[in-house]
């Protein structure tokens, strides 16, 4: 298993990868899962803006015309 240097900065902490895990951008998604951290490469592109006109026109739809359920009610 690849391990990466972890070093502190003024406002955080950085990360040096190692080589063959760059990333093609400048900026990257950063989230918790469980007791992992993940960087995930944000797609900017404008293909994935395009996927969206490959949608079917009744999912369009019906995403559209949703509405969202009422609030639950719960006893405390």
């Amino acid at each position: 298993m690849a391990t990466a240097k972890v070093s502190r900065s003024d406002h955080g902490q950085t990360v040096q990868l190692p080589e063959g895990f760059s990333f093609k951008s400048d900026e990257v998604e950063v989230f918790r899962r469980g007791d992992e951290v993940v960087l995930k490469e944000r797609n900017r592109t404008l293909a994935a803006l395009a996927a969206i006109d490959r949608l079917p026109d009744d999912m369009v739809r019906a995403v559209e015309e949703a509405e969202d359920p009422p609030p639950q009610e719960r006893k405390w």
